[in-house]
């Protein structure tokens, strides 16, 4: 047994993601930024596929691109653009097995960040879901998904050429890229 109280159920293993390429759209407007475009909700959701046989997520690394998560407050209208970014403002992440989150369980979860991107973000195991409960036995809420729970608590945030836009458009399933995920998978 190990020092988790949980028996080796199955051997280490790393999925490393190959680079993506990654299309950026500017809105129509003055200067190289282009416009920002009102959030309209508080949070956003979203599921990282796990593979079939994982019985323990050791860890997840994912990395805030350019132009990724980059919350601001509302600046006002500029030129042609009806939003502008004005000052930065920090946001939550949070991880469930079943997609449900309440606000207060995500700020609960203590991952809050307030830099600029880019940056990588290192989640250990003991913040994220897992497919066995701790005392034994499957977690009956395990849907072979990790999903991530990004809160930003305040509707009238803009987000700078972001794929979130304006018009009931959603934001890309990736908004966090997964550069590593090590896990325990069956035997």
């Amino acid at each position: 047994m190990s020092e988790t109280r949980r028996s080796d159920l199955a051997y280490p293993k790393s999925q490393v993601e190959a680079p993506k390429l990654y299309v950026f759209q500017l809105c129509g407007g003055s200067g190289a930024g282009g416009c920002a475009y009102p959030l309209g909700a508080t949070k956003y959701v979203y599921a990282i596929r796990v593979p079939k046989h994982v019985v323990y997520n050791r860890s997840l690394l994912l990395r805030n691109k350019a132009g990724a998560i980059d919350i601001y407050t509302d600046g006002g209208t500029d030129g042609f653009c009806a939003h502008i970014a004005g000052t930065h403002v920090g946001w939550y992440l949070a991880f469930s097995d079943d997609g449900i989150l309440t606000d207060d369980e995500i700020i609960a979860q203590g991952n809050y960040f307030t830099a600029e991107a880019p940056f990588d973000i290192e989640i250990d195991g003991s913040k994220l879901p897992q497919p066995v409960l701790r005392g034994g036995g499957a977690n009956p809420s395990w849907q072979q998904r990790i999903y991530v729970h990004i809160y930003w608590g305040n509707a009238t945030y803009v987000w700078p050429d972001s794929p979130y836009h304006s018009g009931g458009q959603t934001m890309y399933d990736d908004v966090l890229e997964v550069v590593k995920h090590n896990y325990d998978i069956k035997l």
